[in-house]
């Protein structure tokens, strides 16, 4: 049975750097700064039945009830997974909750590292790293049936920033998604649960500049090829089944 709300309530969890560590100047033009979450607000207005919320944890935000939201994104991060930040640790200890009321949730680059940290997996550096740009990927058979990747071609493109990586797959796991640099690119738990090393929210843009002070030459790294796009509505689809009870 549908529920009488008009609109799916998605969280967005920003996790993208603890003040001070990352260089924030290079969003300066940006009209939100570097607020990531107003960035995905923006770019996805157009998915006119959902109410995104937002919740920056390195500024100070709690994370929220899992009984107030249909579904989660957590977002990339500057930070490794190994610096162990609070706030990182209050996502390890929030999850189980809502795993328990199987909510589902995509989480990316170092939320990506940070769930396969959580069930066992390590997280090691990129070798040469680091891995940028709107590179391919190429699905496996579990990948081409995924509801995350539905309607993306076999060999899409999407936008890499990672200095990091998540070495194999945790047991808990199977492998969506692959590439050459980074060989663990996507992964699904079960229970609506996925993650992925690459960035679908992002736009060439918003990654491009991110090296515009430490490494110039990759901001011309990417293009606007990238499937990302789809798999973020493919995940709202998701969090739209579940909110119906189809899946």
């Amino acid at each position: 049975m549908s529920r009488p709300d008009t609109k799916l309530r998605i969280f967005f969890i920003e996790m993208l750097g603890e003040p001070g560590t990352y260089d924030a100047s290079v969003y300066d033009s940006f009209v939100d700064k570097d607020q990531e979450g107003l960035w995905f607000k923006r770019r996805y207005d157009y998915l006119s039945d959902v109410r995104f919320a937002i919740r920056s944890l390195p500024r100070g935000d709690s994370l929220p009830d899992p009984s107030e939201a249909d579904g989660f994104i957590l977002g990339g991060s500057y930070n490794s997974v190994h610096d162990n930040y609070p706030w990182q640790r209050a996502v390890l200890s929030w999850l189980p909750a809502v795993r328990q009321r199987c909510l589902p949730l995509l989480a990316i680059c170092g939320a990506h590292q940070l769930l396969g940290k959580h069930y066992g997996a390590p997280v090691t550096r990129v070798d040469n790293a680091p891995c940028a740009g709107t590179l391919p990927v190429s699905l496996t058979a579990a990948g081409i049936e995924s509801p995350l990747l539905k309607s993306v071609a076999p060999e899409p493109r999407f936008h890499f920033g990672n200095e990091e990586q998540v070495a194999n797959v945790p047991r808990a796991a199977s492998l969506l998604v692959t590439s050459d640099r980074v060989p663990v690119a996507a992964l699904a738990y079960g229970d609506h649960w996925y993650s992925t090393q690459f960035h679908p929210e992002g736009s060439a843009e918003t990654m491009g500049i991110s090296w515009a002070h430490s490494k110039p030459a990759l901001c011309h790294a990417y293009d606007n090829s990238d499937a990302g796009d789809q798999v973020i509505e493919n995940f709202v689809d998701i969090v739209r089944q579940s909110v119906n009870g189809q899946s």
